[in-house]
């Protein structure tokens, strides 16, 4: 009662205020300083051994009032133990409170908590190898998650030092695993050749350790320097598939999603579709299982992607959206930033221009927030495509300029891209294509993959015509074609035969153009792709000798146009599109 009565006396003082009741908790009624300046003055008037000796009480009766909810207040718990000079138990709980952000995807406060306990690692506590390799596994993954790789980097070189000093070969190996795995996926820190050396550490550390599991993640990372290289699929899948079988063999099923995850891409990129589609489908009933809500979104896009390429755009936008809406609750700006920019495929085959141009232009912005380097690229590419199918190459080139200057790192992957692209509509808008450039067509090849060879194969198809080098265009269409026919792939055909047809008509082979512009026509509408139909219907019209058909031809075209230019969000982009040859002689205001 006497302590009772001196929070009473402190209410009517106006010192404190009372919170909650006994009916409000369990735990009855609880106070509050009615201002901080009180309380800091209250809590610096006791002595530095009384104010340790409240914080372990605080500490300790937390334990037992919340002992089967210690992980909600292990913030708190760690925060007292630490005042109270308890620094192994400060740092239990900061693990924990760590962990407890991770698990609700609150990665900057994980960060806040993985940080303090560092500091208490780096000023002496006592901390067993487990703790270690706890404490540098998470907060190098936080890091990670937040695009902070660099930091991360650090991270694991601090750990792998620590590792060193202590002779502990478990920390060594996972340290330089980590390490290896930022060198193994495209960020900044992409670098094969450095990767593979760590790889080859960390191998004859794992061997000599006897570890399975590390084994298997090496030659997951061995995959992916492969698979992000230029021309290496082979020895991608041959890395991938003994990840694989490592993975599967010591029944771990997470490591088994992450490597099919990665091994799908592998596989379309050698036209291998269906073991790469079975390999989704596997990979994303064991991340739905595994309740691995990042992992699960970005398979869906994954899968998203494979669906463009069989023609399924709606179901690619459902994957799409799905992946969002995790990416979204979770607050993965990675995830969001993949989800929209592949979207915005999906919306241009569809002939859905408004959506297209919103998607690729948010999802890039939000891959560069979070340092997704792929999607940094990839979208701002397509949106240059889109603004010349609009009439508009002068907005392409401005786009592919910015990019071109804003990509510090080069992504190896996608370098032939970027420079015969930015070469192309640099030609388009009457400028001589940059120095460095000494490209050719035949430097064009379908195993640097398939996005690689789609937009290089496409940007020298558009080069060849504009300088009319018209046979030249028409063989390489001939040759996209029968790679996308190899790939299985109908939407990735048309853009070919399109521009086959144009070739054609101007070398006065009718008969050939007009087959080319039937076949086009067809396979678009086959897959309900518009933005083709509206550019293919003017100029079969023209070839069409049947007066009636014609009509009905240019009739459906118009229907289409306008469409489009209903949806365009600037006078500008309007205006191009207006001033299109075929647009103007379909006659459309």
């Amino acid at each position: 009662m006497i302590v009772q009565t001196a929070l009473d006396q402190m209410v009517k003082a106006q010192l404190l205020r009372r919170q909650s009741t006994a009916e409000d908790t369990n735990l009855g009624a609880g106070y509050v300083f009615k201002h901080a300046l009180t309380q800091e003055a209250a809590y610096r008037s006791l002595p530095h051994r009384q104010r340790s000796v409240v914080h372990r009480r605080v500490a300790e009766c937390y334990e037992q009032l919340f002992a089967e909810r210690l992980d909600e207040h292990a913030a708190m718990l760690a925060y007292h133990f630490a005042e109270a000079g308890d620094q192994t138990r400060a740092l239990s709980y900061s693990l924990r409170a760590g962990d407890h952000a991770m698990a609700v995807y609150a990665v900057a406060e994980a960060l806040l908590y993985f940080d303090r306990a560092l500091a208490l690692v780096v000023a002496g506590c006592p901390a067993i190898e487990e703790q270690l390799l706890h404490l540098f596994g998470r907060r190098g993954r936080a890091l990670e998650l937040e695009s902070r790789f660099e930091d991360a980097d650090d991270n694991y070189a601090l750990m792998e030092r620590f590792a060193v000093d202590r002779s502990q070969a478990r920390l060594e190996l996972a340290a330089v695993l980590a390490q290896t795995k930022l060198r193994s996926f495209v960020n900044q820190l992409f670098d094969p050749v450095e990767g593979r050396k760590l790889a080859e550490r960390a191998l004859a550390l794992a061997e000599t350790l006897g570890d399975r599991r590390s084994q298997a993640e090496i030659y997951w990372d061995l995959m992916n320097q492969a698979r992000f290289n230029v021309g290496q699929q082979e020895e991608a899948i041959a890395a991938g598939e003994h990840a694989l079988e490592i993975a599967r063999a010591i029944g771990w099923q997470e490591q088994v999603a992450a490597i099919l995850n990665d091994i799908a891409d592998v596989f379309a990129d050698s036209g291998r579709f269906d073991e790469g589609n079975a390999a989704l489908e596997e990979a994303r009933t064991l991340w739905r299982d595994l309740g691995n809500q990042p992992m699960l979104a970005d398979n869906l896009s994954n899968t998203g992607v494979w669906r463009i390429m069989q023609g399924d755009f709606q179901g690619a936008i459902v994957c799409f959206d799905e992946a969002h809406e995790i990416s979204t609750r979770i607050k993965n700006v990675w995830g969001q930033g993949y989800s929209r920019s592949v979207r915005g495929i999906a919306y241009w085959q569809l002939g859905r221009y408004d959506q297209t141009i919103e998607d690729f232009t948010i999802g890039s912005a939000l891959s560069d927030e979070a340092g997704f380097l792929i999607g940094q690229v990839l979208p701002r590419i397509q949106l240059a495509f889109v603004y010349l199918e609009l009439g508009c190459p002068h907005l392409g080139l401005e786009v592919m300029q910015r990019l071109s200057h804003s990509i510090a790192t080069p992504v190896p992957q996608f370098t032939p891209s970027l420079s015969v692209v930015l070469a192309a509509f640099q030609e388009i808008n009457g400028l001589a294509a940059a120095a460095g450039f000494r490209g050719s067509p035949d430097d064009v090849d379908p195993m640097q993959g398939f996005w690689v060879f789609n937009f290089a194969s496409l940007s020298w198809i558009v080069r060849l015509l504009h300088t009319g080098r018209l046979e030249e265009a028409v063989a390489m269409c001939a040759r996209h074609i029968d790679v996308m026919q190899g790939y299985n792939i109908v939407a990735f055909q048309t853009d070919a035969r399109l521009f086959a047809s144009r070739a054609l008509v101007q070398l006065g082979q009718l008969t050939e153009a007009r087959e080319q512009l039937s076949t086009a026509r067809a396979l678009a509408e086959g897959v309900g792709q518009r933005r083709i139909l509206w550019q293919v219907l003017p100029l079969l019209a023209d070839l069409t000798p049947d007066t009636s058909a014609a009509e009905a031809l240019r009739a459906e075209a118009a229907a289409i146009m306008a469409d489009v230019r209903d949806q365009l969000p600037t006078e500008e982009l309007r205006a191009g599109f207006l001033a299109l040859p075929d647009v103007r002689r379909i006659g459309l205001l």
